[in-house]
C-alpha cells in the first residue's frame, strides 16, 4: 500500500497494491496443503520470531502460562537450544510449518508471512515490530484494520495486552475476498498485456489458465526452459532515484524490479527475437515463462 503512494507522488496514477501471493490463494488451499499433518493434540502458544528478541519469547511465556497452555518455537537450528520455557518445533517440513499455525492458539510474530498466515487460518495474532524491513508488516495490518496488533516498541512484557483485543474475522474474510477479486483484475490484465506483447513480436503463445503463459522458438524434442516472473518486492529504503520511475543515468536505469526480475525477462524476451531475427539454428526449442 505504501508503494501505491510513492507513485501517485511521481504522476502515475492508478497503481494497484497487491496483497502477498499466500493471502490470494483459495480458502481452502492450504488446509489441503496440511490435511496429512497430525493435528497437535493440545493447545498452544505459537512463536515465530525471525530476530533474537527476549521481550518477545517473555511475552509468549506469560501469555502461555495465563491461558494455561504450552508455548512453541518454531526452530531452524538443532544445535541451538530453545529458550527456557518454550518447546522446539525444530526444522519443520513446508507442510508442518503451515500446520503449527493452523494448530496454534495464539501466534506472537516478528515475521510479515507468520502474520499473513495467522490471519488464513484465523488466529489472534501479537506483533512484535522487527529491527528491519516494517514496512510489509504495517502495511498487512493496515490492510486488514488490525493495527492494533502490533506492540508498540519498548513496551514492558509484562504490560503487552493486545491477546485480550478480539478480532472480527468476518470482516478480515470480507476484506481478504475484495483483495483477491481486485488481484485478479489487475493480474488477468498484467498477464494478457505480457503475452500480447510476445505475440506482436512474433511468438506463438500459451496461456495456462493464468497460472503461468510461456512463448518459444525452436524445434526438438528436448527444451531450455528460462523462467521469470514480473512481480517486485516492496520497494525498500535508501534509493537515490523513484524506484518505480525507471530512470536511465549513466547508460544504467534504476528501478524496483529492473535486476529481478523484470529487466532479465525483458532481456530474455528479445534475445529470442535477436535469434529469430538472425536465423541462427537451434537444435532444442527455447521456451520463455
Amino acid at each position: 500500500s505504501s508503494s501505491v503512494a510513492i507513485l501517485d507522488g511521481i504522476g502515475i496514477e492508478g497503481s494497484v497494491a497487491l496483497k502477498d501471493p499466500v493471502l490470494l490463494c483459495r480458502s481452502s488451499y492450504w488446509s489441503d496443503l496440511t490435511a496429512q499433518i497430525p493435528r497437535h493434540r493440545e493447545p498452544y502458544v505459537l512463536v515465530y520470531m525471525l530476530n533474537e528478541n527476549p521481550r518477545m519469547v517473555e511475552y509468549a511465556g506469560l501469555l502461555a502460562r495465563e491461558q494455561g497452555m504450552k508455548a512453541k518455537i518454531i526452530a531452524f537450528n538443532p544445535l541451538k537450544k530453545a529458550p527456557d520455557g518454550l518447546e522446539a518445533i525444530c526444522l519443520p517440513s513446508p507442510e508442518e510449518w503451515v500446520a503449527a499455525f493452523r494448530d496454534a492458539s495464539y501466534v506472537v510474530t516478528d515475521s510479515f508471512h507468520g502474520t499473513c498466515f495467522s490471519l488464513l487460518f484465523e488466529k489472534p495474532m501479537v506483533v512484535f515490530n522487527p529491527p528491519r524491513f516494517s514496512v510489509r508488516l504495517a502495511d498487512v495490518l493496515a490492510d486488514f484494520g488490525l493495527s492494533e496488533r502490533r506492540v508498540a516498541d519498548g513496551t514492558p512484557a509484562n504490560e503487552v495486552r493486545v491477546h485480550e483485543r478480539t478480532i472480527d474475522w468476518d470482516a478480515v474474510r470480507r476484506a481478504k475476498q475484495g483483495f483477491s477479486a481486485e488481484a485478479k483484475r489487475f493480474l488477468d490484465a498484467c498477464f494478457a498485456e505480457a503475452l500480447t506483447l510476445c505475440h506482436e513480436l512474433g511468438f506463438e503463445t500459451t496461456d495456462m489458465d493464468r497460472y503461468i503463459g510461456w512463448c518459444e522458438i525452436g524445434t526438438g524434442d528436448e527444451m531450455v526452459a528460462v523462467l521469470g516472473h514480473l512481480d517486485v518486492v516492496p520497494e525498500g529504503e535508501g534509493w537515490h532515484h523513484p524506484p518505480y520511475a525507471a530512470e536511465i543515468e549513466g547508460g544504467r536505469l534504476y528501478g524496483r524490479g529492473s535486476i529481478d526480475d523484470k529487466g532479465p525477462v525483458v532481456a530474455s524476451l528479445f534475445a529470442l527475437k535477436a535469434i529469430r531475427d538472425l536465423g541462427i539454428p537451434l537444435n532444442r526449442r527455447v521456451r520463455l515463462l
